[in-house]
This record gives structure tokens, sequence and C-alpha cells, in this order.
């Protein structure tokens, strides 16, 4: 299971890496885990609160794999 700020969240100004390469795309992320069966794989915007710099609407990567 794992949640990473997107390479979209560089506009939205809340809080996570501000270098794309420390950002992930959902392609990225199921090319990098190949191999496992994805049971949930998406990119969402939803609210943070995670400290003060990490506060208010975000973009994430979410997905939670299962080892065949």
């Amino acid at each position: 299971m794992l949640e990473a700020f997107s390479k979209e969240q560089l506009a939205y100004n809340t809080g996570g890496p501000q270098s794309l390469d420390m950002l992930m795309s959902l392609d990225e992320l199921t090319q990098e885990l190949a191999g496992l069966e994805f049971v949930h794989a998406v990119r969402i915007e939803r609210e943070v609160r995670e400290g003060s710099r990490h506060t208010g609407l975000a973009s994430v990567v979410q997905v939670m794999g299962i080892k065949p």
C-alpha cells in the first residue's frame, strides 16, 4: 500500500516535494511495481492535514497491490 504526491502536486502549493523527480505519476508507479496485482491504483485530489506546510487540497497517487 502506498500513497505519494503526484507530479501535478507542484501546481497546488500545499506541500510535498518541489522537484518533479521526487513526485510520481500513476504510470511510473505501476511500472515500478510491475508484478503486483493492483487492487487499487488511482490519482486523486484529496484534503491533506499533515502539519502547517502540508495542508489543503493535494494531488496524490494511491496504489494497493498484492503479490500473486
